[in-house]
């Protein structure tokens, strides 16, 4: 059987994997080879194969191939990481418990899951990389799954040192420098690097010369490996050099450069590059490149060398990094950025880079209302389609694709253009292809959301196959709020179509949404798109059964009550009760788990926001239909003068009035006494006032009359 859903893999040294052992793990110095991508935290992947090569050593080869750990880990609140993430190293000050960087995300190119809590993560058992040469060291697994060393010889042995023992406290270097020199496996050689006054990192990079090592009286394996580190520090050195001239470069002088030649695709390329560089996370950086008119001049080069794809890329790469503000994003389009990015597109198409940014440029620039209207208008809706079907196989393409795709469905006539250019097979035939990728799986899941809020596109997408898709999305990556968000968000607007409601529960989706409103119970964004998800399935009568025999009813109750200020968690967890207490079985049920103080909590809460106020007074005309316990209940928990103090607020707002009369209508309707408090509390008023309001239902007035006739014999 393969790895569970919370199944991980970290590969190690068998010297690190003793101390993890020993005293778990430590995130502040986990992964000192990947840790510079994500920040502190230990790394992981569900990749067995991919641990395995960390466990091999990505420099020098571990002994016994290194041993990979398998975890169980509880994510938590994961963080989904997209390239120049602001929040690529600090996502663990956001409230983050964990991340993940997907394929093309950093700059290393890397899939990274990183944990920020070491007590989230259980070792299941050590795994050897060659259990043949761990054996022959002396060494084995145990039945425990423990890693177990046979006497002190064997650490020894464990070092590679070739009979010479590896020292087992940090000579006269700092620590940061002896923390090096453990990583390349060359702790032997810390004495005679002291004892020649290279005692701290910096000058280890900045004054030993590889004709410096030659003279170290130390073995040649530990030569190689020294002048390797040399040349490591050395290319990171001047990496970081060449970032750091890049982010210090003046826009002006960038800009300046570029104007000067205009002709020059490589001038122009660098500029771009810099200018890509400076705005990527640095809104002072994108305003001041606005401002010094550094918006023109990038779709200057973009025209003028309309022929280099090279350009375009970057081009299109700096295009993406100034529209993360919507300032900008006015601007482009003013300047006329739409049409070049899309003449790019269309001039490139076999270029997959040039797609790639281009999708990327749109998606941000779709973000405005108006930008989406203008790049519909300019054919912008066929040039991605054609992005995504030329380059079917390349993910970023796709992910981008249908992210650009997500933000112009927002737009009510998009939704229709987009379906009818055939845009919905294609998001699908992306999800399928690329269904081990979770930024994928989550933006076309976005994007199906969206086109699904329009009547005939719940049917076309279903008819596509799109349920299933979706599921098998959530499915596979369980551990990714945000593809459990969008997901549920595709269903519960999928939902809204009659017969895809029973072709959800059909495919097991109400179990899938319950299982990530289980495992998301943090997140109140996903419990909203949850509990929207089952307000709709549950419309069908078979779908209440179901869902409250799957346990739904507890798993809404736990979310607003875990979130009780979050409004729109309140909102639609009113909006799902309501539907579910249309059956009697749920009513019982509702009331037996104590949905109705949570309502009610949630309308006192949330006085000032009508959907609240009108779902939970629905949800309490559900709960108190032909159920005179419930009736008394709701009653008993101050019910009557929260929904006559919803009435009073939201006196415009006609759906409030309805469902509060017929609130106070069932919760009186056969009960004398419960007629008399709420005439008591100024219903009689406050009734009256509801049927002659403007725009007051024919429903409301119905529902009023009859409920002023039975207070009148009080």
């Amino acid at each position: 059987m393969g790895p569970g859903p919370g199944t991980f893999y970290h590969g190690t040294s068998i010297e690190a994997a003793l101390a993890i052992q020993a005293t778990g793990f430590d995130a502040t110095r986990a992964s000192t080879n990947a840790g510079a991508l994500l920040g502190p935290g230990v790394y992981c992947t569900t990749t067995l194969e991919k641990a395995m090569d960390y466990a091999k050593g990505l420099r020098t080869r571990n002994p016994a191939g290194g041993i990979i750990f398998e975890l169980q880990a509880d994510l938590g609140r994961c963080k989904t990481l997209a390239a120049g993430d602001a929040m690529m190293k600090t996502w663990q000050q956001h409230g983050y418990d964990s991340a993940w960087a997907p394929l093309g995300a950093n700059h290393r190119n890397l899939a990274e899951n990183c944990i920020n809590d070491p007590a989230r993560i259980t070792i299941v058992r050590a795994i050897p990389g060659d259990p043949s040469e761990l054996k022959a060291m002396g060494m084995l697994v145990r039945p425990d799954g423990r890693l177990a060393m046979a006497g002190d010889q064997v650490a020894a042995a464990a070092g590679g040192s070739g009979g010479r023992k590896r020292k087992q406290e940090p000579p006269a270097v700092d620590a940061d420098l002896w923390e090096l020199l453990r990583e390349w496996k060359l702790e032997d050689v810390a004495d005679e690097l002291a004892n020649e006054g290279i005692k701290h990192v910096l000058v280890l990079e900045e004054e030993l010369l590889e004709a410096d090592v030659e003279q170290l009286p130390v073995g040649r394996i530990y030569k190689k490996r020294l002048c390797k580190l040399l040349a490591h520090l050395h290319a990171a050195r001047q990496e970081r050099d060449e970032q750091e001239r890049l982010k210090n470069a003046d826009v002006k002088q960038v800009l300046t450069r570029m104007r000067a030649e205009p002709v020059s695709a490589q001038v122009q390329r660098e500029g771009c590059t810099e200018l890509e560089t400076l705005a990527r996370g640095n809104p002072d950086k994108k305003t001041a490149i606005a401002a010094e008119g550094g918006i023109p001049v990038v779709l200057a080069a973009m025209k003028a060398h309309a022929g280099d794809a090279e350009m375009l890329v970057q081009g299109c790469r700096a295009l993406t990094n100034l529209t993360i503000g919507d300032d900008n994003r006015i601007a482009i389009a003013a300047a006329g950025g739409i049409p070049v990015v899309l003449a790019a597109m269309t001039v490139h198409k076999g270029h997959v880079h040039v797609q790639w940014q281009g999708c990327g440029a749109l998606r941000n620039l779709a973000v405005n209302a108006d930008n989406k209207t203008v790049i519909a208008a300019a054919g912008g809706i066929p040039v991605v389609l054609a992005a995504m079907t030329a380059h079917k196989g390349h993910v970023h393409v796709q992910w981008q694709g249908c992210w650009a795709l997500k933000n112009l469905a927002a737009n009510v006539d998009n939704k229709t253009a987009i379906a009818a250019a055939g845009g919905i097979p294609v998001v699908l035939a992306a999800m399928t292809v690329h269904k081990g990728h979770a930024n994928m799986q989550e933006q076309g899941c976005g994007a199906l959301t969206n086109l699904a809020a329009n009547v005939d596109n719940k049917t076309a997408i279903a008819a596509a196959g799109g349920i299933p898709v979706v599921l098998a999305a959530m499915t596979a990556h369980k551990v990714y709020a945000d593809v459990q968000q969008y997901g549920c968000a595709a269903l519960a607007n999928l939902a809204g179509d009659d017969d895809n409601q029973t072709a959800i529960a059909a495919a097991a989706g109400i179990s899938v949404v319950l299982a990530a409103m289980k495992a998301h119970a943090g997140d109140a964004e996903m419990l909203v798109q949850g509990c929207g998800a089952l307000a709709n399935l549950a419309v069908d009568d078979n779908n209440q059964i179901a869902i409250a025999a799957a346990g739904g009813i507890p798993v809404v109750l736990a979310a607003m009550t875990a979130h009780k200020g979050h409004v729109d968690v309140q909102w639609q967890g009113c909006f799902a009760l309501n539907n579910l207490a249309a059956n009697a079985v749920n009513k019982i049920s509702i009331a037996a788990a104590g949905g109705i103080p949570v309502v009610l909590a949630a309308m006192v809460a949330h006085k000032g926001h009508a959907g609240v106020q009108h779902l939970g007074c629905a949800a309490l005309v559900s709960l108190a239909a032909n159920n005179a316990d419930n009736k008394t209940e709701i009653a008993a928990e101050k019910g009557i003068p929260v929904v006559l103090a919803a009435i009073r607020a939201h006196v415009g707002h006609a759906s409030v009035q309805e469902k509060g009369c017929w609130a106070l209508s069932n919760i009186g309707w056969l009960d004398a006494t419960l007629q008399k408090r709420i005439k008591d509390e100024g219903g009689v008023d406050v009734v009256q006032a509801a049927m002659v309001a403007s725009g007051a239902t024919a429903t409301c007035k119905e529902v009023g009359q009859k409920l002023l006739g039975k207070l009148a014999q009080v």
